[in-house]
């Protein structure tokens, strides 16, 4: 699909200002990137709690739809800075779906006949009437837009399940779209990440979808204690890779509740059963692969419990 690209080169302390005039005029996605060659690429500013991570200088990326009304948006940057035009460009792209940018703009996917997966920019005024729930999605610079293979499975999964009244984690949640898919469907959700990227994007998606503290807890995977947590989730999704999966096999088990559920993906399909084998308390399901990647599902049947 072809698209209107509009890229600035910014510095870190430009991203914040220049990306709300951009928005203000429909963008279907903003992209930040390094605007220095790998080779040469300046450190990386260190963030406070909060704060999104940037390079000194930085390339900002806004997509448009081609038929996008940007009258006035020109004046508006000129306004910001009149020699801006020295350090932008325009130019007609065509994304398909192997581009990362593209799994920002185009994802719109119905999961399970329950979920529909929709871009943060297509969220109308008015809620629409639909049996369906939808999740307005930007994943930011953080992993989790839909589109991969582990995410569409473990979304699949939710869609089966009955999680109202239940207490979910989503270990590793990226964008957070598991922990919000979780919480529209009915769930309590907790969302962890060690990287504040991830938290950041996250606490976005989950105000864009209305989702009260209430409903969605976001938190540094520092803050969630083994004790005070406990046998306190009746349901984790870790969808991250095989090595973190089975480094941090004691503490998922012991979060989870008896009889709760967990579900482990980000792993290749050869990977299922050295991953499975750090789980061995708890009793496995059905494995499903999708385009080499597998999803693996567990039961914490009551005596199977490590202290």
């Amino acid at each position: 699909m072809k698209y209107l690209s509009i890229s600035i080169d910014v510095k870190a302390d430009e991203v914040e200002e220049l990306e709300a005039i951009i928005e203000g005029y429909g963008c279907l996605a903003c992209v930040i990137s390094s605007s220095t060659d790998e080779s040469s690429a300046e450190e990386i500013y260190e963030t406070a709690p909060g704060e999104v991570r940037l390079w000194l200088t930085n390339k900002l990326i806004a997509y448009f739809a081609i038929d996008q009304n940007i009258i006035g948006l020109g004046e508006q940057l000129s306004a910001f800075d009149p020699d801006i035009s020295q350090r932008m460009s325009f130019e007609y792209v065509e994304l398909d779906s192997s581009d990362n940018e593209s799994s920002f703009l185009s994802v719109n996917k119905i999961i399970g006949n329950k979920l529909h997966i929709k871009p943060k920019k297509s969220k109308p005024q008015i809620k629409p009437e639909t049996d369906l729930y939808i999740l307005y999605l930007d994943p930011g610079l953080a992993f989790g837009s839909g589109e991969h293979p582990t995410t569409e499975l473990c979304l699949e999964w939710l869609t089966d399940q009955q999680l109202r009244g239940k207490n979910a984690l989503d270990y590793g949640c990226g964008s957070g779209i598991l922990g919000i898919a979780a919480s529209l469907l009915g769930a309590s959700s907790v969302c962890v990440d060690y990287d504040q990227q991830a938290l950041v994007a996250t606490e976005q998606n989950a105000a864009f979808n209305e989702l009260t503290k209430n409903e969605l807890t976001v938190m540094h995977s520092s803050k969630l204690g083994l004790e005070e947590h406990r046998h306190s989730f009746d349901v984790i999704l870790a969808n991250i890779l095989a090595k973190p999966l089975i480094d941090l096999s004691d503490m998922m088990v012991n979060l989870l509740a008896p009889g709760g559920k967990i579900v482990l993906s980000g792993i290749l399909e050869e990977q299922a059963d050295w991953v499975a084998e750090s789980y061995k308390e708890l009793r496995f399901g059905k494995t499903l692969v999708k385009q080499g990647w597998a999803r693996l599902e567990a039961e914490k049947v009551e005596q199977n419990l490590r202290l």
